[in-house]
């Protein structure tokens, strides 16, 4: 399995690529944890710890990979995200509010009665979720789904699927791999948030598994927002002849300690004093 730091291709511009110039973007993911930490305190409902696992891919994605159109989220001429961790949406809300999908005012309403951001992302309420999500599993073969018509229609616009790793233990993800090879796709891209956390998780061997498969397997660092645009920027916007296969080496709960490999944090809320110790941690303003 082949290093995505290996890649050496400068990030490209889009719709909505390469917004926010380097100097800004330590700052926009600190502010995007605070944001996450304090929608989950206030509702004291939520999954920060998962969250923070794909902040960072979340970001990059968004950042410098997707062709998106905030002002337009079914502009036909876009890439399609999804997201099949559901539980993860906290982080999916504070990335969209941060690229315009919506005022990030609306964070401030998640998980209250009659908000449009519920624990899991609801594609009828919320602009630029492409699918609702929450079934493990599910996320990869809707993927599939989605760029089967793409490819029907003629369009050269990519599909990117960001799954946990313990749904890797799932059928229905085995099937959607299986069904990739058999169809050949070559517009999908699959990223796996390899947190580790999975209590009864299999140290499946990707590579060996995936090059039975014919897919483009790579790690990545997906704390490392260098690493992860210069290993996704081509992935995303270039074509490419076989579909593609991302394991990103995540900490779940990354960077605050109290998160990280600590189960009991995996839905919970912090108390008062916690919520101030945390946001003390992340140096939120």
């Amino acid at each position: 399995m082949s290093a995505c730091e290996a890649i050496a291709a400068p990030p490209t511009t889009g719709m909505q690529a390469g917004t926010e110039a380097p100097a800004t973007q330590a700052e926009a993911r600190r502010e995007l944890r605070c944001a996450v930490v304090r929608m989950v305190a206030a509702a004291r409902e939520g999954h920060i710890p998962s969250a923070f696992s794909i902040l960072d891919i979340l970001y990059v994605l968004y950042q410098d990979c997707l062709h998106t159109n905030p002002g337009a989220p079914q502009d036909p001429d876009r890439d399609y995200f999804i997201l099949s961790k559901g539980h993860a949406g906290a982080a999916l809300y504070a990335v969209l509010a941060h690229f315009g999908f919506f005022a990030s005012a609306l964070l401030e309403t998640y998980c209250r009665r009659g908000s449009i951001l519920g624990g899991h992302p609801d594609r009828l309420k919320v602009p630029g979720v492409e699918v609702s999500a929450g079934s493990l599993g599910h996320g990869i073969a809707m993927g599939v789904g989605v760029a089967l018509g793409l490819r029907h229609k003629g369009s050269a616009r990519k599909v990117v699927v960001l799954v946990g790793d313990g749904e890797a233990e799932e059928g229905s993800f085995w099937e959607s791999i299986t069904m990739i090879k058999n169809t050949g796709l070559t517009n999908l891209v699959v990223i796996l948030d390899q947190n580790r956390s999975q209590r009864y998780a299999h140290p499946f061997r990707m590579q060996e598994i995936l090059a039975g498969f014919d897919w483009s397997a790579q790690t990545v660092d997906g704390h490392d927002v260098q690493a992860l645009s210069r290993c996704l920027v081509p992935l995303v916007r270039t074509t490419q002849v076989r579909p593609a296969f991302v394991v990103a080496n995540t900490t779940k709960g990354f960077p605050v300690a109290r998160f990280m490999n600590d189960p009991s944090w995996h839905r919970r809320s912090p108390n008062d004093d916690e919520l101030r110790e945390i946001l003390q941690e992340i140096q939120c303003r």
